[in-house]
This record gives C-alpha cells, structure tokens and sequence, in this order.
C-alpha cells in the first residue's frame, strides 16, 4: 500500500480511485452495520437477563420462608451473582468504543491549495481519503471485535452459572460463605472471558 505521502505525489486516475474510494467506503459501512447488529442484540440480551434477575430475587423473597423449598433458595443465593456478572459483560459490550467516520472532516477541504484546486486535484484527495479510510476500517473491525467478545462472554456466564448451580452445588462444592461464592463467580467470569475470547 502506498505512503500518503507517494499518494500525494502520483498521477491518480479518477475512475479508479472512486472505484476504489466507494469500495472502501461501502467496507466501513458494513462495519457499522455490524456495530448496530452487535448493539441490538446485546441490549436484547441484557434487558432479557435483567428480567430474569429480577423474577429471581422476587422469588428468593418469597420462597425463604418456606422449609420445604430451602433448597431453592440457596440455589437462587449461587445463580443469582453469575447473571448479575453477565449483565457487566453486557454493558461493557454496550460501551462507545472508537470507530472509524464515513464522511471526512471539513478541514481536509477547507484549506489552501485544495479548496482553489491549484495544489491539490479531487482524485489525489479522494485518494487520501481512501487511505485514511483503511484506518478507519481497522479501527471499527478491532471495535466489533470487542463488543463481540464480551457479548459471547456475558452468555457463556450464564450457561457457566447454570452448570456451576445445578450440579456442583447439590454435592456442596459451593461454600456458603460469601468469599468462596464470589471467588467462583470471579472464576467463572474469567472462564466465560477466555472462551470467549477463543471462538
């Protein structure tokens, strides 16, 4: 790939760079696109487990009374951190993470020698352009990268909790001393991480 700088300096074919420039801009596009579809469907999946944590803590509540169904609750006390550690995966795969512009500021046109078109022709800047937009592009990739990791993360949580409750708990693995239950879920938010991170 060109310098900017040989970029500035070559004889640049109109026809091509805006073939080239529409190319690279449909490519970040389409990476937006995806930051969109990432977003939608963490929020979807954020307010779905927050209800869940809801009914939850409600039916701890009620059920704590109540012998016959101890089991229940305790069941709840261990299941209940490892959802609430998912919606953090969640609303840090919601955060604004950085990511590359369509459009270019209009201080790459509003200046000497470009806007008068005496220095600079519109295929040489279109170029620049073009160039600077393969940063972007690394930029929004490496972005939806991210928010796809912790996304994954926050469910693979879940899918770790049910596992860590229902079977490890009845043989009384779990502590009940809140250390030992927040060292678990710490273990398992790292676990649900490095899976994750390995798909």
């Amino acid at each position: 790939m060109l310098t900017l700088e040989e970029i500035k300096k070559s004889n640049v074919d109109m026809e091509i760079i805006r073939e080239a420039h529409k190319q690279s801009e449909d490519r970040l596009k389409d990476y937006l696109g995806v930051m969109k579809d990432i977003n939608q469907k963490t929020f979807i999946l954020f307010n779905s487990f927050l209800t869940i944590l809801i009914l939850l803590i409600s039916a701890a509540f009620i059920v704590h009374e109540k012998e016959t169904i101890g089991m229940l609750f305790d069941w709840i006390t261990v299941f209940v951190p490892f959802i609430f550690c998912s919606l953090i995966f969640f609303l840090i795969a919601l955060h604004n993470f950085e990511y590359g512009c369509v459009g270019s500021a209009p201080s790459m046109w509003l200046e000497k020698g470009t806007i008068d078109g005496k220095e600079v022709k519109l295929a040489n800047k279109l170029a620049e352009i073009t160039y600077y937009h393969e940063h972007r592009i690394d930029v929004s990739l490496k972005s939806n990268g991210i928010k796809l990791k912790f996304q994954e993360a926050g469910v693979y949580m879940v899918l770790i909790g049910i596992v860590a409750s229902a079977i490890i708990y009845p043989f009384h693995l779990f502590s009940p001393c809140l250390p030992y239950r927040l060292l678990s879920v710490v273990a398992g938010g790292l676990l649900a991480y490095l899976i994750a991170d390995k798909t």
